[in-house]
């Protein structure tokens, strides 16, 4: 039934396939081939490899097109995968900030998983929520979980973070997870929440991804994946940006300090000083690079003084004294 067909066929599709087989008909083509989107019984498009064969007459003309349909959804989501893995490389290995990393996954995630709403939330030292990236809610709502705390049974966000589980609530309105939560969630439309903690590499919580649904929702295994994947890309990114966070902070103590700085080598060599070190010292950065620390002994010291000195760097990684 050629109505049928069409009928089921992606609206963005069905123009591209008829001037497709009519250009076929018209010529002296035997088949063509398209990939197509095609409606489920469920209401969700299947991509399918649609394959055409048409059948002619002694003189060319027409009689019937027959053909079949492969799906593809495997296919796709296989490339779907690999596409989202280049993706949150580029994003770890960029030079964005923290904040438009977590913003870009957070728009990209809602890419792949239709019709959701999602956000990452992270986890602070006092165990309290803090916003990460929450684009498209509603700012009441984003308010409404700022600074919660975060424990076994306090909404799907909180459990995951205190568990380090996946935590997957279909219905919020009916869930105990959500009995506090669900007047602000039902305001901003939310009716499920599926929620991924992000775990560090010394398997602490970092955070965890939220993805909201208008309606009852629970996760398909290829969301899954799509999640898994996602927290996982994250979970390096927050450590990867924190850690350059904390050496320029060092880097701006050791340079703005008023106390006097050295740094050695395994072999005691000056690699590098602070600018309080040459104003204390008196000695120039160009006179001590690649000089023994010993050039720094003021004789008044026994052996045993700086054997200590070196064992304190070796145990705790550096030493203070007078």
């Amino acid at each position: 039934d050629e109505e049928l067909w069409l009928r089921l066929l992606h609206p963005e599709d069905q123009e591209i396939f008829n001037h497709g087989l009519i250009d076929a008909l018209q010529s002296d083509q035997e088949s063509i081939v398209y990939e197509l989107r095609m409606r489920h019984k469920a209401g969700h498009f299947v991509p399918v490899l649609s394959r055409g064969f048409i059948t002619r007459d002694e003189n060319g003309n027409p009689l019937r097109v027959s053909g079949t349909n492969m799906d593809l959804t495997e296919r796709y989501r296989v490339q779907e995968l690999e596409d989202l893995r280049m993706f949150l490389l580029e994003m770890l290995t960029g030079s964005l900030a923290l904040q438009e990393i977590m913003a870009n996954i957070v728009g990209k995630l809602e890419s792949l998983i239709p019709e959701s709403l999602c956000s990452i939330l992270l986890v602070d030292k006092d165990a309290k929520i803090c916003l990460g990236a929450a684009p498209n809610f509603p700012d009441f709502y984003n308010r409404a979980l700022e600074g919660q705390s975060v424990g076994v049974g306090i909404g799907s966000c909180g459990n995951a973070i205190a568990t380090r589980q996946r935590t997957i609530v279909e219905d919020i309105n009916s869930h105990p997870f959500w009995s506090n939560f669900k007047e602000v969630a039902s305001e901003a439309g939310l009716a499920s929440c599926w929620s991924e903690p992000i775990i560090s590499s010394a398997n602490k919580a970092l955070g965890s991804f939220a993805i909201y649904h208008r309606g009852p929702a629970v996760p398909t295994d290829h969301h899954i994946k799509i999640i898994e994947m996602t927290a996982h890309f994250t979970a390096h990114a927050i450590e990867l940006k924190r850690a350059e966070g904390d050496i320029k902070l060092a880097a701006k103590v050791f340079e703005q300090s008023h106390e006097g700085f050295l740094i050695t080598d395994d072999k005691r060599k000056i690699i590098m000083v602070n600018q309080s070190f040459t104003t204390i010292t008196g000695y120039t950065e160009a006179e001590v690079l690649g000089k023994s620390s010993d050039m720094l002994s003021s004789g008044q010291h026994e052996e045993s003084f700086y054997q200590n000195i070196w064992a304190s760097i070796k145990e705790k990684g550096f030493w203070q004294g007078e």
